[in-house]
């Protein structure tokens, strides 16, 4: 100072027993820097004659204990206020949510404050391709007016509102741009935290549901009292409102009723309720749907204005009357005995090859290039057996039902089953003993003598097959046969069903008929092998007629109508 005496050039400062630090007089002052400390202590300063004693107490800067988001979401989501701890540096906000931020610090502060830096990530629109650059550029700006209005600008601070150790900013709402919230403090010692805190937010959409329909066929027949089960599975990212599923009817001919339309409930949502999985069982008799083509499908919707319903991928129902599923049985049986003939056909050839190397000794067969043939033959027949099972398996489906039908005769049920029986043991039993046999005919390690007779009882069994295979065939045959006359009935009576139909709605007689005067006609007849019409349909069904004019349909003697 400038009234002492004497003003030594030197001073000495010592922290606690560290060693000391000297420092040169600046004018009237002495400046000691002493390295950062942790511990208390005691810093004794020397200067001349001078002596001065300060005891020293170091303390961390402050920094932020916990940070908590009071978060407000958008009304229309009906989600109640909440308060999140930040465990890391990032918030996601539903668009149009409002939120603050409360700071905890380690000590009281005397000063805080933030600044936002708006993200140069663009919102998820102005991703969109489709945009042309001015379109690009006047929405950015638009997102970054609106983020302006709740938020100071780029480059400027906002003060906290404090109290003691929180600091809290006001209340801004989250547009569509990601964006950063830098934070800056210093406590009630002028210490200032440490720099580079900051918070990020990004705004997320509130995308649509999502509805799935699973566990049934995309495509399905069934009787009108029949039962689909299914599941439904729907999703949100912030709560569904409801959850059901749907449907929309078709008629496939022309008709005065009205195609059936409806829906059910199955969840009434809420706002917290992320997810809904549940089964559902539909049948059409239950809501008085009458045999027709449905459109199935699960639906959702969420709580946004103007959304609407959000569908899943359609599950189409072909309500059939019996006597449609009947002939869509015949169909499907008509079909499996055409592959039942053409498999029997693969068999016979294959037993033809294996006749062949029956006629070689065992010291031919032997031979590589006949054991190749043997192994050939083996995986022939090993793909025979299993094209078999499939067919078997097939078999089973459509014996179920057609005894769901309820109106195909026993008889016919009885030799579909008796077919389906030799076709279980063929695929079972008897098609994998042949296999067996020729794989060890094939043995290199064979005896020459052993795989002679391996292959003799490979044909033996073949042989066997082959007969069974025949057997099958004529049983399913005759059960088609039993089949076709059923179905062949109810065809007449739904065309003269029809035919009636369509002489009531354009008032044509049955006399009109035989007058000349003709009506359209009814699908139903397509296909039918006789000229019979309208009613002469009643007539040929007649007790005492049906029988011979069936017969004389099977034996072929009933011609397709010329006109």
């Amino acid at each position: 100072s400038s009234e002492t005496e004497q003003t030594p050039d030197l001073g000495t400062g010592r922290y606690g027993l560290q060693p000391p630090i000297n420092t040169r007089r600046d004018q009237d002052r002495y400046t000691f820097e002493f390295p950062g400390q942790q511990d208390p202590g005691t810093v004794s300063f020397s200067i001349g004659d001078a002596r001065h004693l300060m005891r020293v107490k170091p303390v961390q800067r402050p920094s932020a204990e916990a940070v908590v988001a009071h978060i407000v979401s958008p009304e229309y989501l009906q989600i109640p206020e909440k308060t999140l701890t930040l465990e890391t540096g990032i918030l996601n906000l539903v668009e149009g949510s409002k939120v603050d931020i409360l700071l905890k610090t380690t000590r009281p502060l005397r000063e805080a404050s933030f600044g936002p830096s708006i993200s140069s990530a663009p919102a998820p629109t102005l991703l969109d391709p489709k945009l042309s650059p001015a379109e690009r550029a006047k929405l950015e700006k638009a997102e970054k007016d609106a983020l302006a209005k709740n938020l100071p600008p780029v480059g400027e601070k906002t003060q906290l509102i404090l109290s003691g150790d929180q600091a809290r900013t006001p209340a801004f709402q989250v547009g569509r741009l990601p964006f950063d919230l830098p934070f800056s403090w210093t406590d009630e010692f002028g210490l200032a935290g440490a720099t580079g805190y900051k918070l990020r937010i990004d705004p997320l959409k509130d995308a649509p549901p999502v509805a799935y329909l699973q566990g049934v066929e995309r495509q399905k027949a069934i009787l009108p009292e029949e039962t689909v089960d299914f599941d439904v599975l729907t999703e949100d990212d912030f709560g569904l409102k409801i959850a059901g599923i749907e449907w929309q009817g078709e008629f496939t001919r022309p008709t005065d009723e009205k195609p059936a339309m409806g829906g059910m409930k199955l969840s009434d949502g809420g706002p917290e309720l992320r997810r809904f999985a549940g089964p559902a069982a539909f049948s059409p008799a239950a809501f008085g749907i009458a045999p027709q083509k449905l459109t199935i499908r699960a639906y959702s919707e969420d709580f946004m204005p103007g959304r609407g319903r959000i569908y899943s991928e359609p599950v189409t129902l072909y309500v059939l009357t019996r006597d449609e599923h009947a002939q869509m049985l015949k169909n499907q049986f008509d079909r499996s005995i055409t592959e039942l003939e053409d498999l029997a056909r693969r068999e016979r050839n294959e037993l033809d090859e294996n006749q062949r190397l029956e006629k070689l000794d065992g010291a031919e067969l032997q031979k590589e290039e006949n054991r190749d043939k043997l192994q050939t033959q083996k995986e022939a027949e090993a793909e025979n057996t299993r094209r078999m099972e499939e067919l078997a398996q097939k078999m089973e489906q459509l014996m179920k039902d057609a005894a769901r039908n309820g109106e195909i005769d026993k008889e016919t049920l009885k030799k579909m089953a008796e077919s389906m029986k030799d076709m279980k043991e063929l695929s079972k039993q008897d098609m994998p003993k042949v296999d067996s046999k020729l794989g060890e005919a094939s043995d290199e390690k064979n005896a020459p003598e052993q795989s002679k007779k391996d292959v003799e009882d490979a044909v033996k069994e073949q042989q066997k097959v082959v007969e069974k295979m025949q057997k099958a065939i004529d049983k399913a045959n005759d059960a088609n046969r039993r089949f076709e006359a059923g179905t062949f009935v109810n065809r007449l009576k739904k065309a003269a069903s029809e035919e009636d139909g369509i002489s009531r709605r354009g008032n044509v007689r049955p006399e009109d008929h035989r007058s000349g005067v003709r009506s359209r006609r009814p699908a139903a007849l397509d296909g039918l092998r006789t000229p019979a019409v309208g009613h002469r349909f009643r007539r040929a069904l007649d007790p005492g007629r049906s029988q011979p004019l069936l017969r004389a349909h099977r034996e072929g003697h009933l011609q397709a109508d010329p006109r």
